[in-house]
């Protein structure tokens, strides 16, 4: 399929995500270059903000050799060091200018006196709605400080602002959270709960579980992320995924009966005797690729991180992506955003080089098995 205007791309080696429905990849303009300095200073800006949305640029060194990659792959060695000074003026003045901003911001009295009203009223109510959460706030600031919003224009624009700002940051947790849960084939969720007399403490049980699961993933393999979450009754729980490789878990995995206190009854739960000697209670529920995409088991874990003080726990080296070589007849569509754009792929539609075919709804083993013994690399 031929997609208006993408002659106007470069793919090449792309690294290509997967949101859950479509596979795609973010990618920068071919053409474009001049020697006026706005001209270029807007595109290379756009790509570096693209670059930043998509997690490849996290700090300024990263944004330094994002820029310079970006620049030598569209134009060539030769020229970068003529440009360099404007790349270096990119990325100071984006990221400087928004230290700055934010470090001004974080110490204006009002903003930081919402921000703790917000943090207080989510640790008590842990709202899973804005609606829900503007609400709680507002009262608050009526009945316990005599402040209503509608009375004051600038209390309520700096109310809005730190509002949609904590909803930014939690999509922006949960979105990261889901691609890399659908990247890695997790095979279990778990639930382990403290046993009040094998651990004392409650950060006891955390670092004896993440020592653990560390030291399983070096010496098997294994893969994990996940979050830890305090039940109505004041226990403390961690919810995980699980990659576990064949024939590497300890110990047994056996069915015993427990009585399930949100459900009033007894139930039938599998678990590992192996983490019932070393951190308690646990409960493992085999799944499957069709869980993780469809079922509600990422659901689960992510209705526990809705507190911006609740962390994430991923094990070192989980991919959020697949670097492969991608051509014009795999692309469906192309959603522009000024000089970068995302660009979406057919899932029925990749070709298998090998027995001149299509696979339909290829996942992240096709292009692991596909490109990374070949020409890629897995991420």
């Amino acid at each position: 399929m031929q997609v208006e205007g993408f002659n106007e791309y470069c793919l090449g080696k792309q690294k290509l995500k997967y949101d859950g429905s479509h596979w795609y990849a973010s990618v920068r303009y071919e053409s474009g270059f001049s020697s006026v300095k706005k001209e270029y200073y807007g595109l290379f800006k756009s790509a570096l903000i693209m670059g930043i949305e998509d997690g490849l640029v996290t700090d300024i060194e990263d944004a330094n050799e994002y820029l310079k990659n970006s620049f030598c792959k569209l134009y060539g060695t030769s020229e970068y060091l003529g440009v360099k000074p404007v790349l270096d003026e990119i990325v100071q003045e984006f990221f400087y200018s928004k230290e700055e901003e934010e470090d001004s911001r974080g110490h204006d009295p009002l903003r930081s006196f919402l921000k703790e009203v917000l943090q207080s009223i989510v640790a008590e109510h842990n709202p899973h709605c804005r609606t829900k959460l503007e609400k709680l706030m507002s009262d608050y600031l009526a009945e316990e400080q005599g402040l209503v919003l509608k009375d004051n224009p600038e209390l309520q624009a700096e109310f809005k602002r730190v509002v949609s700002e904590f909803y930014v940051a939690l999509k922006v947790r949960r979105e990261r959270f889901k691609q890399r849960a659908i990247l890695n084939n997790y095979n279990y969720f778990v639930t382990f709960t403290r046993d009040d007399e094998k651990l004392e403490s409650f950060e006891e049980f955390e670092i004896k579980l993440k020592n653990t699961l560390k030291n399983l993933k070096q010496r098997y393999g294994w893969k994990y992320q996940g979050t830890f979450e305090w039940s109505e009754n004041g226990r403390l729980h961690a919810h995980l995924l699980l990659s576990i490789p064949d024939g590497t878990l300890p110990g047994k995995l056996t069915w015993v009966d427990r009585f399930n206190e949100k459900k009033k009854r007894m139930t039938k739960n599998l678990e590992s005797d192996y983490f019932r000697e070393r951190i308690g209670i646990n409960d493992f529920v085999a799944i499957d690729k069709k869980d993780l995409l469809n079922g509600h088991t990422i659901d689960y874990i992510l209705k526990y991180i809705t507190k911006s003080t609740d962390q994430i726990y991923y094990c070192r080296g989980l991919s959020d992506g697949v670097e492969v070589d991608v051509d014009e007849l795999e692309v469906a569509t192309v959603l522009y955003y000024k000089y970068c754009a995302r660009v979406y792929f057919f899932d029925s539609d990749f070709s298998d080089e090998e027995s001149n075919s299509y696979v339909n709804n290829p996942n992240v083993d096709y292009f692991k098995d596909r490109y990374m013994l070949k020409q890629g690399s897995f991420l």
